[in-house]
């Protein structure tokens, strides 16, 4: 079976306010994914991915497939953000979203210290594996057959690290703490996976803000960081046979909207708007909807037959 992105009705009524061209931009780092018929996804990342979910609240279900807060949650899109897209558009009936992203979140706060008190990856995993994983009460509602799952973090580890002096090194040791989480969550079950790249953050009003220097700066501490996630990703899957493994880069995705900005409803590439509609901005760092679409058909673009 083959997944189109045809929408439920949840996605539809979010689709007829916004001006959208469909084609997503996905490159793979590998295509074992495709074809993938999921019908759970877990998602860990920071405040580009989170809905507020708590993992000891109401769980997924088909009548709130985020299971709690009530849809769409807690968000910075202004509404629907990407993994709600993805759960509710690329299946006929919704896949279930278990979203562990927590705003502000890094790899591990030990390393890049961006928000005091916010579950990083470290966390995250440890808190899927002790709800979630084997001989607990929610192993049950999963399979490493049926469950995808997303990784995306690096946005406020830059954004918080890219003028160290040694950012170089920090990144490394940055990217094998991420990859040991990813082994984490492998040996509890998982095996289809999709990491996804640091984004055009250079491109944000916020960095538009500071200057050519600023974003100069950070365009090359994104680059740097996404080629180790591309090159842990690639250890990762030789190490692991048996795991689907898929890398997104993000960057030509929000490019698509942020270099045509018309055509996705804003009058440029530069406002922001709380209602997430109206300019390609939520705020002056966090995209609204019409980019979350796009990052959300990229990321099935990767998992369809």
């Amino acid at each position: 079976m083959k997944y189109l992105f045809s929408y439920s009705a949840v996605t539809a009524l979010l689709e007829a306010s916004l001006v959208l061209q469909a084609a997503a931009v996905a490159i793979p780092l590998k295509l074992e994914a495709r074809g993938f018929q999921f019908e759970n996804v877990f998602a860990f990342g920071d405040s580009y991915t989170t809905n507020g979910f708590n993992d000891h609240g109401p769980q997924p279900k088909a009548e709130n497939v985020i299971g709690n807060p009530n849809f769409p949650g807690e968000t910075t899109t202004g509404g629907i953000n990407w993994p709600e897209f993805l759960v509710t558009a690329v299946r006929n009936s919704p896949a279930l979203l278990y979203d562990l992203a927590v705003s502000g979140a890094t790899v591990d706060n030990t390393f890049v210290a961006a928000s005091t008190g916010v579950s990083t990856f470290v966390q995250q995993a440890a808190s899927f594996v002790s709800t979630y994983g084997p001989n607990t009460a929610g192993a049950g509602v999963w399979t490493s057959d049926n469950s995808l799952f997303t990784v995306w973090f690096g946005i406020n580890d830059i954004n918080a690290g890219y003028k160290n002096s040694n950012y170089e090194t920090l990144v490394h040791t940055v990217i094998k703490n991420y990859f040991d989480q990813v082994t984490n969550l492998y040996n509890s079950g998982a095996r289809h996976f999709v990491f996804l790249g640091v984004p055009p953050i250079q491109r944000t009003p916020q960095f538009i803000s500071q200057g050519s220097a600023a974003q100069d700066a950070v365009t090359n501490a994104i680059a740097y960081y996404n080629q180790l996630v591309q090159d842990g990703a690639n250890d990762f899957k030789n190490a692991h046979a048996d795991a689907a493994v898929s890398y997104l880069d993000t960057i030509p995705v929000f490019d698509q909207a942020l270099n045509n900005p018309t055509a996705y409803g804003s009058p440029d590439a530069v406002c922001y708007n709380s209602d997430g509609t109206s300019c390609l901005w939520w705020n002056n760092f966090h995209p609204g909807q019409a980019i979350d679409k796009l990052v959300a058909e990229a990321v099935a673009d990767l998992i369809k037959g």
